[in-house]
């Protein structure tokens, strides 16, 4: 949706983001800020640039994906659709599952997003190839920290395995991406 900005002749014009736009912008924020409160990007010896808006994009993903993750399982559960004909209870059931799917259409948002991005900073196939080593790293950083908590998983930061993470991942993130791009003997 453009909204005309400035003079009535509308000379500038201003895209106005859509709700979903503005939540996915909301929730990369809180990613960034969870990454940089548990000092994750550090821990791979990403400090700035590209690769740490990389990281803090996939870290974001991971975070929507768990909440997607958590909401299918409830509402798959045995037994709900009876649940659901309650009063009470299937208000309840109604609102997860709206936030299942606004959460679906954030995380589509979110992912291209990224995609933009890996297309604009990420153009050579070595480049590319970095930028999927961040994201294993982030994956394996989310499956690492993940438990299972009475009946979802949640994530749970702690600095052993941030430390261990970060020792596993440190060399390929750093110096995989410039060991890919040196020619190879014939």
């Amino acid at each position: 949706m453009e909204r005309p900005k400035g003079n009535d002749q509308g000379e500038r014009v201003e895209k106005v983001a859509s709700p979903t736009e503005a939540r996915a912008d909301r929730l990369m924020l809180n990613g960034r800020r969870f990454a940089e409160r548990h000092y994750l990007p550090e821990a791979v010896a990403i400090t700035e640039g590209n690769d740490y808006v990389l990281f803090s994009n996939y870290l974001t993903q991971r975070l929507v994906r768990r909440n997607i993750y958590n909401a299918s399982y409830f509402l798959s559960r045995p037994g709900m659709s009876q649940m659901a004909k309650t009063p009470v209870i299937g208000r309840l059931v109604y609102a997860m599952a709206r936030q299942e799917i606004a959460n679906k259409e954030v995380l589509d948002v979110i992912e291209g997003k990224t995609q933009e991005f890996l297309d604009e900073h990420y153009i050579e196939e070595p480049d590319r190839m970095h930028a999927r080593t961040i994201e294993l790293a982030v994956n394996d950083l989310v499956a690492r920290s993940t438990v299972e908590h009475r009946s979802r998983s949640i994530i749970v930061m702690q600095q052993p395995v941030i430390s261990d993470w970060g020792q596993r991942w440190l060399a390929q993130v750093q110096f995989g991406h410039i060991v890919q791009s040196l020619p190879t003997r014939e």
